[in-house]
C-alpha cells in the first residue's frame, strides 16, 4: 500500500507546485526594457522581461510578452514609479495579470524580493 501511495503524492503535489494559472504571480525576472506608448490620452506604459513569463500565467487571449498598464490611471502611475524604481536598482519583479489590453496582458500587481 504504501508504495503505491507515496507516488500518487507526489505526482498530486508535483502538479500543485509546477503549474500556473491567470491571476497567479509570475516567476521573478529583471525588468529588460520599459517604453511608453500611446498619446496624450491614453498613455500606456510597456514592459519588457529578461525572461518572459510563461503563458499559463497569462489570461486566454493575450500572449504577447510585451506587458502593459493604464498610465491615465493612479493605479498605472504608481506602477510606472515602481517598475522604474525596480529597473535602475536591477531587482527582479513578479507580476498578476487581471486582464488583456489589447493582446498584451494588462498588469494588476506588482511585488519584488
Amino acid at each position: 500500500m504504501k508504495k503505491r501511495f507515496i507516488p500518487f503524492c507526489l505526482a498530486f503535489y508535483s502538479g500543485a507546485v509546477f503549474s500556473a494559472s491567470p491571476g497567479e504571480w509570475t516567476v521573478a525576472s529583471e525588468i529588460s526594457k520599459i517604453f511608453i506608448e500611446g498619446g496624450n490620452d491614453n498613455p500606456i506604459l510597456t514592459l519588457e522581461l529578461k525572461n518572459d513569463p510563461s503563458d499559463d500565467y497569462k489570461p486566454q487571449d493575450c500572449k504577447s510578452h510585451y506587458l502593459n498598464a493604464d498610465l491615465s490611471s493612479d493605479k498605472g502611475k504608481a506602477l510606472y514609479s515602481l517598475v522604474l524604481a525596480l529597473k535602475l536598482s536591477g531587482n527582479p519583479v513578479s507580476f498578476t495579470f487581471s486582464e488583456c489590453f489589447a493582446d498584451r496582458p494588462k498588469i494588476n500587481q506588482v511585488r519584488f524580493e
